[in-house]
């Protein structure tokens, strides 16, 4: 996907020894497409400082956000999605102020369809499941929005 969104080939990838980044055939894969792999001692989270301090900062965000509307641990997926979608559409002072989506992307941010986290939202019932006396929409919480969708939102219900 960089790749693609960049027209850049991805040369190098750092990781923390962990089990995610170990398996043959992702080693092969790196191999295969010219990927050089560095890796960091085990255990020493320091030598990745600065992905570390992010990774803090994305679990405090969302952490808060499942607190501040009484939701369980169960949405913290969902809570480091957003946390990670507002901090890209945020200024950001080590890139002069300006906007990480906008420069990776090279478009303007529309910041019309954020919504708060947590909030209440509605979801029109299809019509092919609507009853003449039952209501034409669901009650849900707004939990983020979905991967693929430019539009949508991805809503769960309690």
């Amino acid at each position: 996907m960089v790749e693609n969104q960049t027209d850049r080939k991805l040369k190098c990838l750092r990781s923390d020894n962990g089990g995610e980044f170990m398996y043959d055939e992702f080693i092969t894969f790196c191999r295969q497409c010219g990927i050089q792999r560095e890796y960091m001692a085990p255990h020493c989270p320091e030598q990745n400082d600065i992905a570390e301090q992010m990774n803090r900062t994305f679990h405090e965000r969302a952490v808060a956000m499942l607190k501040h509307f009484g939701l369980s641990d169960g949405f913290l997926a969902e809570g480091l999605l957003m946390a990670i979608h507002i901090i890209n559409l945020s200024p950001s002072r080590p890139l002069g102020y300006k906007i990480p989506q906008e420069l990776w992307s090279g478009k303007t941010s529309d910041f019309g369809k954020l919504r708060i986290f947590g909030c209440e939202a509605y979801v029109l019932v299809p019509k092919d499941d609507r009853r003449k006396l039952k209501s034409r929409s669901w009650k849900c919480i707004f939990l983020g929005y979905g991967p693929d969708v430019i539009f949508g939102y991805r809503p769960e219900t309690r």
